[in-house]
């Protein structure tokens, strides 16, 4: 319930914003799906839905939407970088989009975005903020990774170069997330097991519920 809770508050927020504006007719792709918890929430907004995910097929999802007489949701079991036979009005992550994934990130929305789609991504806040800014936890984890914050000019020109454009955005209240969702999509190798994670979080001097603000990467194929 609290998963479906966070997936709610962010489609939300997007929604009161004026940045989603639904139609019924759209298709959507759900970016590192999980258990499907957003899938769900997409699913009751839009004509068709793929859940993609690598590693986790939402059974429990898929069978309660199936139960209720719908079946506007199918599951991929791969990455958004190797989906190239299908292309979608939204796509939408909840911590799903790979910090490694962000250079080829344009090239990658240019093929599957159709044009006037949008992107929306829930992302660590320390992927694109400098240190001096950073909350302590933030700051640890940054340098943990090794990881240098995407310099979001030069960001916005290879989204130019690809036909899309960063939508401007009014304040939204984005959800904070535990510690430990962020570290393997952050580049932290040794978070791929939860030993991993564990020694990780003893070094850092975090627990697993810490919480870390987000921020939102929103992108849309301008070449109306």
């Amino acid at each position: 319930m609290r998963r479906l809770l966070e997936r709610q508050q962010f489609l939300r927020a997007l929604e009161t914003s004026g940045l989603l504006v639904w139609r019924g007719d759209e298709s959507a792709l759900d970016v590192g799906s999980g258990a499907g918890e957003q899938s769900l929430l997409l699913a009751q907004r839009v004509a068709r839905v793929v859940a993609l995910d690598p590693y986790i097929e939402p059974r429990d999802a898929l069978r309660t939407w199936k139960a209720n007489g719908r079946g506007n949701i199918t599951y991929r079991a791969t990455t958004l970088a190797k989906l190239w036979d299908d292309s979608f009005d939204l796509i939408a992550s909840y911590l799903g989009v790979y910090y490694a994934d962000l250079a080829r990130l344009p090239l990658i929305l240019a093929r599957t975005l159709r044009r006037g789609g949008s992107f929306f991504a829930l992302c660590p806040r320390f992927w694109f903020h400098p240190g001096a800014s950073l909350e302590p936890a933030e700051r640890a984890l940054q340098a943990y990774a090794s990881l240098n914050p995407a310099v979001r000019v030069a960001f916005d020109v290879r989204l130019a170069s690809s036909g899309l454009s960063v939508i401007e955005t009014p304040p939204l209240n984005l959800p904070r997330v535990p510690v430990a969702n962020v570290l393997r999509i952050s580049g932290c190798v040794q978070a791929a097991t939860p030993t991993g994670i564990e020694r990780i979080l003893t070094e850092l001097k975090l627990d697993y519920a810490h919480p870390l603000p987000t921020t939102l990467l929103a992108v849309r194929f301008q070449n109306l």
